[in-house]
């Protein structure tokens, strides 16, 4: 038997996570003393709802949770669970807004088309959403069929275009809050609206995306802690092994100078000299390495500053101990600032490889 002091300490724990489960006809809400301490909220259906006579009641689960959720003041995550067929509809992202500090919102069901029930709720255009700093959508397949026939399967046409129709409705809904969001990454064109301002978006993450014939790639990425510099060992693996056909590639490496932990760990040339060894048709690369020789320093304004000249010659010297083993090379162009005008902050050089192999740059 546990004594009523610990139920009462053990609450905000046991109650934090809580899924409600409405049933066709039966719509009992959660105890009104659980709700203080819901930080994970899970609406799901019932398998049964599967048949097409036993439908859930859609507006009085939307009516419930309007009253609802404004009282849910620690609430952060909300969850469309299993079962919850046709997916999010807009009077449920209205409900939610309700929320008063909402964050996240998770699938668990997906926009689907089923022969046993209605199709999927297309989202309306223009409506209002909660500020939601997370959206994952995680379906990189298509699941056909029911019950026990269900099978994987790349999307049709129809499921393509009413699944990124709603999350581009959603994501543009929310675009000025959105921090991370995950997505099938044959959806990522569909579900994102170029034309918007993406300035607070810090993660991406698109799932199974495939580009093997991509041809021009740049990336950006700070290097603050020593995590991080294992971090670059991966994502400078994967360039080759993803895009094995790329022409033109751009890389911005911050570096965090003042960092204990990377003291004398800076040299970009024995990871980048691997990368261009493995990518076979490579053309142009674009490099800023964030060099130590201009932390806290002022850009250069004169082009016969002796600085500047010596700076130079240090990246060529670095250039040309990468590009060694990456024969398809034909310009490379390093980051240094000159002047107040961003577009001449590159120094250009053609690769000339002599018939021994030596490399030598000539700038243009």
């Amino acid at each position: 038997m546990v004594s009523r002091r610990t139920r009462k300490v053990l609450r905000p724990i046991l109650f934090r996570r809580v899924r409600w489960q409405p049933f066709p006809g039966q719509l009992e809400f959660i105890p009104d003393s659980l709700i203080p301490f819901i930080q994970v909220f899970t609406l799901c259906g019932d398998a049964i709802a599967l048949a097409p006579h036993l439908p859930l009641d859609y507006p009085g689960i939307v009516e419930i949770l309007r009253q609802q959720l404004p009282t849910f003041v620690v609430l952060h995550t909300f969850i469309l669970g299993k079962y919850m067929y046709g997916g999010l509809w807009t009077e449920l992202v209205d409900a939610l807004s309700a929320a008063p500090m909402i964050t996240t919102l998770d699938f668990l069901s997906r926009w689907e088309m089923r022969k046993t029930t209605l199709p999927p709720y297309l989202l309306d255009d223009n409506f209002v959403s909660p500020p939601f700093r997370t959206i994952n959508y995680p379906f990189p397949t298509c699941v056909t069929g029911i019950r026990n026939y269900a099978s994987l399967s790349r999307r049709t046409r129809i499921v393509l275009e009413t699944e990124g129709a709603n999350l581009r409705r959603l994501t543009s809904a929310c675009h000025t809050t959105l921090e991370h969001l995950t997505i099938p990454g044959e959806l990522f064109i569909l579900a994102i609206d170029v034309a918007l301002d993406w300035s607070h978006l810090r993660e991406l993450v698109l799932q199974e995306a495939d580009f093997p014939s991509l041809r021009a790639f740049s990336v950006w990425y700070v290097i603050p802690t020593e995590d991080d510099l294992y971090s670059e060992d991966s994502l400078l693996e994967s360039i080759p092994r993803k895009f094995p056909l790329l022409e033109n590639l751009v890389v911005n490496r911050l570096w965090h100078h003042t960092s204990l932990a990377l003291k004398d760990r800076w040299d970009p040339a024995p990871r980048f000299r691997r990368l261009l060894s493995r990518l076979r048709h490579l053309k142009h690369l674009s490099l800023n390495v964030d060099h130590p020789e201009r932390f806290r320093r002022r850009p250069f304004y004169r082009l016969d500053d002796p600085e500047l000249e010596a700076h130079v010659e240090h990246l060529a010297a670095l250039v040309i101990e990468i590009v060694s083993l990456c024969p398809t090379l034909q310009r490379v162009s390093m980051y240094r600032e000159l002047g107040d005008n961003v577009a001449v902050y590159w120094q250009h050089w053609e690769v000339i490889r002599s018939d021994d192999g030596s490399v030598t740059l000539q700038p243009f």
